[in-house]
């Protein structure tokens, strides 16, 4: 299997700014159609173990699963 990379090694760690979250929350709210927001609030929520989770999933059988090329029989 070929290893999967989450994040380039040179970007920085994610820092938690729920104030700059906020602020991403309530411009979703005023336009509910902006779905960048959510980008956007949760790289200002990060969580420590949110690589280590993607990780386990993506290596497990059923992310594996998920991943494979599926073409739709014709």
């Amino acid at each position: 299997m070929i290893p999967t990379i989450f994040s380039h090694p040179d970007r920085q760690p994610q820092k938690f700014r729920p104030f700059k979250a906020f602020q991403h929350f309530r411009k979703l709210i005023a336009d509910k159609e902006d779905t960048e927001q959510v980008f956007h609030i949760f790289e200002n929520l990060p969580r420590k173990g949110f690589m280590d989770d993607a990780r386990a999933f993506v290596t497990s059988d059923f992310g594996r699963k998920l991943m494979e090329l599926s073409l739709i029989h014709i």
